[in-house]
């Protein structure tokens, strides 16, 4: 059983992972014993994460450690939950809270809030992309790299009716539409 906050919830060890829970378990054992140990270590709810002298670590220990190695804290694994299935939409961010164990519905609220503006931006790319085909038809400005990108831009004499989507260029600027 793991504890999180308020609720006490089951939980595994994946399989990549168990042979290092088995060499905890066992120290010098003979490996004959494993299926005891791991057996009295879950009804005596010995702690997996122990110091050398055999004193339990900080409840914040994995986190450090993440911190150290990793430069972030545990709370990416949630983070990385959370930017998952927000790529799946709305309900299945409610569902990384539920993941998450979290109470409280600000963090689903901040990727429903976060999916809803990267929306609108798509839909703004796909209008500024449909606005440069009308400028420059035939010039593909999406599958190109920085450095590919055409030179011109249009500036301050080139003016795009948002409505009408028309463009109109000063008659004294090189830059005139065609």
């Amino acid at each position: 059983m793991a504890h999180s906050g308020s609720e006490d919830y089951p939980g595994s060890i994946h399989p990549s992972v168990q042979q290092f829970v088995d060499a905890v378990l066992l120290q010098d054992d003979d490996p004959k014993y494993l299926d005891v140990l791991r057996e009295r270590a879950e009804q005596m709810m010995w702690p997996l994460f122990i110091h050398p002298n055999g004193s339990e670590v900080a409840p914040n220990y994995v986190s450090q450690v993440w911190s150290t190695e990793l430069g972030t804290g545990a709370h990416i694994a949630r983070t990385i939950v959370y930017d998952f299935l927000f790529a799946l939409g709305e309900n299945a961010t409610r569902g990384a809270m539920l993941l998450n164990d979290h109470q409280s519905t600000q963090a689903a609220a901040k990727y429903i809030g976060q999916q809803a503006r990267a929306s609108a931006l798509a839909a703004a790319a796909r209008e500024r992309d449909d606005i440069f085909e009308e400028l420059m038809p035939g010039v593909d400005l999406r599958h190109r790299s920085d450095s590919a990108q055409p030179q011109w831009s249009p500036g301050k004499d080139v003016a795009v009716n948002s409505e009408t989507r028309k463009i109109k260029a000063n008659r004294n600027s090189p830059q005139r539409a065609a």
